[in-house]
């Protein structure tokens, strides 16, 4: 998992536009902030970069995806709450882009450019506000909701020094965690048994801990080390 600050990933290989699907899981912290955009883009037979799909959680709290090549993009009706993990999945096909929220179909689009898959772009415009993405998944054959539910949990002391602790919902018991810092990367990774972890020797700056129950739930949370 890692932060949306601006990024940009390119595929190994291109994929079809006759048939890809691409599927991830997203958490924005805020409304009336920054715009979060999730996209994928295609080259043209003349070099030029393209739009394929893109998906926006906007600031006004409701989802928008593009129409154009334009890059005009237009208010799905579909609203969006802080703080809450969503499954995202687009299914991109030779005539048409399907866009799921949690398996459900929210919007349906022409597919204007019609041109494989290159890469995806990760995007904000820096008006506020914390976005994540994790499990990014292509061409998963199964687009069935999973079983595990996410959300976020309550961390403290934050900003903590040493021991943090986190309360789990629900009278789960913690099982594995994983912590990473701004960069996406994986600092600590283990399996726990108790609701508290020694970060005394993690270097200050803000991370990100995931936490796995023994019921398979996922919770994550935001926190500075001190």
């Amino acid at each position: 998992m890692f932060p949306i600050i601006g990024a940009q990933k390119s595929f190994d290989q291109p994929l079809d536009y006759n048939d890809t699907t691409i599927s991830f899981d997203v958490l924005v912290t805020e409304t009336d902030g920054s715009i979060f955009e999730m996209a994928a883009y295609g080259i043209s037979a003349d070099e030029e970069y393209y739009p394929v799909f893109d998906l926006a959680f906007d600031y006004s709290g409701t989802l928008h995806v593009i129409t154009s090549i334009d890059y005009d993009m237009e208010d799905t009706g579909i609203s969006w709450q802080p703080n809450q993990w969503y499954k995202v999945t687009v299914k991109v096909s030779a005539n048409e882009i399907k866009y799921f929220i949690d398996g459900t179909l929210i919007y349906t689009t022409p597919n204007f450019t019609q041109i494989n898959l290159e890469g995806m772009n990760f995007l904000h415009d820096n008006y506020g506000g914390d976005a994540y993405i994790d499990n990014i998944k292509i061409n998963e054959a199964n687009m069935a909701v999973s079983s595990a539910t996410k959300g976020n949990i309550a961390v403290y002391p934050n900003p903590v020094k040493t021991n943090l602790h986190f309360n789990l919902p629900h009278g789960e018991v913690v099982s594995a965690i994983r912590i990473h810092n701004i960069a996406g990367q994986t600092v600590i990774n283990r399996k726990l048994s108790t609701p508290a972890i020694n970060l005394e020797h993690l270097k200050a700056g803000a991370y990100i801990i995931t936490v796995t129950t023994n019921k398979g739930t996922i919770y994550s949370s935001k926190f500075i080390k001190e």
